[in-house]
């Protein structure tokens, strides 16, 4: 059985070098979000080979394209400070140069935008293990794993298109990795009768840790699967989805098996220069559990949500690619 590949791309030394230069003076995107993606794309552009621009442009246009690209080989600012331990940017950190790197690509495959709730509605999120929540299911979490999921999955329409991931810095033992799975594969392995299931509106879903520490405690009942049978979309999270009847949770438990099944699941350790753009519709990813020092050179990876447009989020809009969330009813 044959699973969906990876699109892997590797940057010439000479082109990212180029497009470090080219960023040095890159603003802040605290202080200036639009500075920060404009000068992004520009050093893109310039430097990255046209072989690299049209295969992320075919990706982005491509519902039957590979969920995962890598992209490796890309400048990060030489002179890091310490890791943030508390998930929030450095104050200390001088130049923004992995910021406007991320934030570029971002920009190349739509619009990057946040919640409110979410890093204080930031363009930019520091992905770090923060002291006091090594066990919690979120992207604070070190000790244990992070389930499946798709990001903002309780959220509908209003979830990423692509999920950005850059690489600064890797854990210490370099055993973190970050787990990934496409729909379309575990499909495969599945009985009928539970994509049957999957496609009904039989599952609760709550929204994630990290959006209910705001106090935000959604909960809706949806189905798992949907769309085309050839390019499906998936909505799940499996540290908090449950099936509310019997055949709707041996179903879920199925289909987790089938993402976990050695020929479906992909292990991706992202170095220092690494970006893993996650189409967020059809591929699910997780984490493996890694062991924190709290030395200042813990794990920092950096994450941007992407969207096709913001218009049919505007009535939830601040103005500045930030979305708030609207409460909905719990269902028993």
């Amino acid at each position: 059985m044959n699973s969906t590949r990876t699109i892997i791309i590797q940057v010439p030394t000479a082109a990212s070098e180029a497009m470090y230069e080219c960023l040095l003076h890159s603003p802040s995107p605290l202080e200036d979000p639009e500075g920060s993606m404009a000068a992004g794309i520009t050093a893109i552009a310039k430097h990255l080979p046209q072989d690299a621009l049209l295969a992320l442009i075919r990706y982005r246009s491509d519902p039957h394209a590979p969920g995962v690209t890598l992209v490796r080989g890309l400048p990060v600012d030489r002179h890091l400070p310490a890791t943030p331990a508390d998930g929030e940017p450095s104050t200390e950190k001088r130049t923004h140069i992995s910021e406007a790197v991320t934030l570029g690509f971002a920009t190349l495959l739509g619009e990057p935008y946040a919640f409110l709730p979410e890093k204080g509605g930031r363009l930019v999120h520091d992905i770090v293990p923060v002291c006091g929540k090594e066990t919690a299911h979120s992207n604070a979490g070190s000790l244990e794993p992070l389930g499946l999921h798709i990001e903002a999955a309780a959220f509908g329409d209003a979830a990423p298109e692509y999920v950005l991931l850059f690489g600064l810095r890797t854990d210490h033992d370099r055993v973190a990795c970050t787990l990934t799975a496409d729909v379309r594969d575990a499909q495969r392995r599945l009985d009928a009768r539970y994509i049957r299931e999957l496609r009904t509106p039989g599952f609760k879903l709550l929204a994630p840790e990290s959006f209910a520490d705001g106090g935000l405690e959604y909960s809706r009942l949806t189905p798992v699967i949907t769309g085309p049978e050839d390019a499906p979309q998936v909505i799940l999270n499996m540290d908090r989805m449950q099936g509310i009847t019997p055949a709707a949770a041996e179903a879920l438990e199925a289909f987790g098996a089938a993402l976990a099944h050695p020929d479906v699941l992909r292990r991706t350790h992202i170095d220092r220069g690494d970006l893993v753009v996650i189409g967020n519709r059809r591929t699910v990813h997780g984490r493996t559990t890694f062991v924190p020092r709290w030395d200042g050179r813990d794990r920092w990876l950096q994450r941007v949500y992407v969207t096709p447009t913001l218009w049919p989020l505007r009535h939830l809009s601040d103005g500045r690619r930030a979305v708030a969330l609207e409460r909905q009813r719990a269902v028993a």
